[in-house]
């Protein structure tokens, strides 16, 4: 008859061999760094750089695998917002009690909000990172837009001639009514094209000056 297992032992058996991996992982960075040739990679400890310069040896140019990061980073990303967004939108249904249920087109439209949001969001952040070479410095970025920005200029009543080409307020504005029911708006109107106008003039400058430094940096 088996005894029980010693679950201390276990335990410590366990924090040993995690121990022992995380050392011949943090091994295997240092010498990484001490035999890259790259700058970035010895200076700046970004392994990724010889991630990249690895995949440069296949013979696809940098700027083929900028762009591939694109689709590659929305079919990781889009799906997993659009899982988040079924939860939240089942709970919000489930949850609603007493109150009126959400209506299906307004989940849809919602939905579909959320999905643009996400994208535009994914593409600025993709070539903001890629300008800077700064994931901390994206995210401060990104969070002054969102958090910051938008919800400033949303509330002034007046907030005057451009407005209209911050980014979060060009996406606020094809947001779904009901969604945008209760929250400031600061007086701003715009038409569809000129929605369209500033989403694209913002995604060009991020993908392009992204794509600049990508095709220019030291690999």
């Amino acid at each position: 008859m088996l005894g029980r297992p010693n679950t201390a032992l276990s335990q410590i058996h366990m924090q040993i061999m995690w121990s022992r991996l995380i050392a011949v992982v943090e091994e295997q960075a240092q010498t990484l760094v001490r035999t890259a040739f790259s700058t970035t990679v010895r200076e700046a400890g970004d392994l990724s750089a010889g991630v990249f310069r690895n995949l440069l040896s296949t013979g696809r140019s940098r700027r083929s695998l900028f762009l591939a990061r694109i689709p590659g980073g929305l079919a990781l990303l889009l799906p997993m917002a659009a899982v988040a967004y079924g939860l939240a939108a089942v709970a919000a249904v489930a949850l609603a009690g007493n109150l009126p249920q959400p209506g299906t087109v307004y989940l849809v439209e919602s939905g579909l909000w959320f999905l643009l949001y996400m994208t535009a969001m994914f593409l600025l952040a993709l070539g903001v990172s890629s300008l800077l070479g700064s994931r901390a410095t994206t995210i401060g970025i990104l969070a002054g837009i969102l958090l910051l920005v938008t919800p400033m200029v949303q509330g002034i009543h007046h907030p005057g001639v451009g407005a209209e080409s911050i980014l979060g307020i060009a996406l606020w504005q094809l947001a779904p009514k009901q969604l945008q029911n209760g929250a400031p708006n600061g007086d701003i109107h715009m038409s569809l094209a000129a929605i369209v106008t500033v989403l694209i003039a913002w995604m060009a400058v991020a993908i392009g000056l992204g794509l600049w430094r990508t095709v220019k940096r030291d690999a």
